[in-house]
């Protein structure tokens, strides 16, 4: 039993030798596999990736080293949050793509859509424990295709484009994908004369079923550094800004790049996105003394009620000094819901809203109809987990 207890043992440390040693690769595939392949082995391997790390005399490869470290430490913190990741182990030889994309439903997903693309055509695909993400990219680039996503009555809905997306790095950290989302030059005229750069742009997608506070703007995905392949600093100064912006499930970046960097460039960065992790059920009188309540900091109040035959309307006021976070606390992923006389229960939706970081209102209609409307109910996020992931993209290129 002990001998093969050694015997299985003996193996796991040469591949982990092995794989340490393609780090130095020329070929930014072989990089990126032996990436992925040293972070599968998990915080068993944290100790001989650290010795590795000390012993590399290659800054890249101790670069390399540290991702990897970082990556390990931040799959189990997020897995203590969010819990397990959801992982596909898909098997096709010869399958049809409906039957594969079939496989790949998870919660919050409402479809994903062939589209314009045979349906029946067949694929060939191998891919074992793999996070959702990394499993639809490698089912729809075997499938020669791309994918846009929609936002759906609540949930995303997936659709599959003909023509594969430009090979571009993409790091897979358990329920995030975090990528090159685009590359591209500028040449252009201004009253100080010509001006040519170029564009590099980082795009953050969560696992669908994880919440977001999505109206938080600021810094969410933090580009840090832009290295070229001389390592010399590839960003445009006087230009070096980057923006942040939702996406439909994600969340997107970008920077300025000088037009003479030596490609391909190295980018480096770090998000910061606020995700819900406790919530709470606010029950409010739609009018008097209960219509108001204290949550934490935040004073929650009932404004602007009206019931009329076009339907009932409310707004949601909350007041609160020194929460940065309040314009994030009620989810949008729980429709509102008025409760009638009778106790029952009619959904509704959020309509607008508006205020200032110390006030914020949400505008909320539900139908006609509803017999002596009396309470709202909605959900409240109570508190938060910033997931914090640096982030290293190498063999990014310009057109």
């Amino acid at each position: 039993m002990i001998l093969a207890l050694v015997l299985a043992f003996v193996p796991q440390q040469d591949d982990l030798s092995k794989w340490i040693a393609q780090l130095q690769s020329e070929s930014i595939v072989e990089r990126d596999e032996a990436m992925r392949r040293l972070q599968s082995f998990g915080p068993a391997a944290l100790e001989r990736l650290e010795k590795a790390k000390e012993a590399a005399r290659d800054p890249e490869v101790q670069a390399r080293l540290d991702a990897i470290l970082s990556n390990i430490r931040k799959s189990a913190e997020l897995a203590k949050v969010f819990g397990p990741t959801r992982r596909v182990t898909l098997a096709a030889r010869g399958r049809p793509l409906k039957e594969i994309l079939g496989e790949l439903k998870a919660p919050r997903i409402s479809g994903i859509d062939s589209g314009k693309l045979d349906s029946e055509m067949r694929l060939d695909l191998q891919v074992r424990d793999a996070t959702w993400w990394e499993a639809l990219d490698r089912t729809v680039r075997a499938a020669k295709a791309r994918y846009v996503i929609a936002w759906n009555d609540g949930d995303y809905a997936f659709e599959l484009r003909p023509g594969p997306e430009p090979e571009s790095p993409v790091l897979y950290i358990e329920q995030f994908r975090i990528s090159i989302a685009e590359t591209r030059r500028v040449d252009y005229r201004t009253p100080a004369g010509r001006v040519q750069a170029g564009i590099v742009a980082v795009e953050v997608r969560p696992q669908a079923d994880l919440r977001t506070a999505r109206g938080t703007q600021e810094d969410l995905v933090k580009i840090e550094s832009v290295r070229d392949a001389k390592g010399a600093d590839a960003l445009i100064e006087p230009c070096l800004y980057s923006y942040d912006r939702s996406l439909v499930l994600g969340f997107f970046a970008h920077v300025w790049i000088r037009p003479d960097a030596a490609l391909p460039l190295t980018v480096t960065g770090t998000t910061d996105i606020p995700f819900a992790c406790e919530t709470r059920e606010i029950e409010l009188e739609l009018a008097g003394d209960r219509s108001r309540t204290e949550v934490g900091k935040a004073l929650l109040s009932v404004t602007d009620f009206t019931a009329s035959a076009k339907g009932t309307r409310l707004t949601l006021r909350a007041e609160a000094e020194d929460d940065p976070h309040l314009t994030d606390r009620f989810t949008f992923y729980d429709d509102p819901v008025l409760i009638d006389a009778d106790g029952g229960r009619h959904p509704g939706s959020v309509s607008g809203g508006g205020g200032n970081p110390d006030s914020w209102r949400w505008e909320m209609e539900f139908p006609a109809g509803i017999k002596a409307p009396r309470k709202v109910v909605v959900r409240w996020i109570v508190d938060f987990h910033r997931v914090r992931i640096p982030f290293r993209l190498e063999g990014v290129r310009l057109p």
